[in-house]
């Protein structure tokens, strides 16, 4: 069988430019899933959201997802400058286990 967990991630930057080429990736390897750009009310700050697939854990559907998530994400990773800041800040996340347990589960 298996059970929910829902896994996302949030995704915010100050640059508009490399914003728009990770929510690109994002709308290219999530489809719908993937929010539209919002802009944060100070300091010019813009972010958007991937949403959980809905699939339970264990199944192809939610599987297929992980590898996804880590493509998506390693993609931010190497978005770096020379010394280890990042233009773009993404937290991964998961909430709804069936024990009541949310957790960042990866960021920068």
């Amino acid at each position: 069988m298996g059970y929910i967990k829902h896994h996302g991630i949030a995704v915010t930057s100050w640059d508009e430019k490399i914003l728009k080429k990770a929510h690109r990736l994002a709308k290219e390897i999530f489809k719908k899933r993937a929010s539209p750009i919002m802009n944060g009310d100070i300091n010019s700050y813009l972010t958007f959201f991937i949403a959980p697939d809905g699939s339970k854990e264990g199944w192809e559907e939610s599987d297929k997802d992980d590898i996804s998530r880590s493509v998506f994400i390693n993609w931010i990773n190497k978005q770096a400058y020379e010394d280890g800041s990042n233009p773009l800040d993404f937290c991964e996340f998961f909430y709804g286990e069936d024990n009541d347990e949310s957790e960042v589960t990866r960021h920068n």
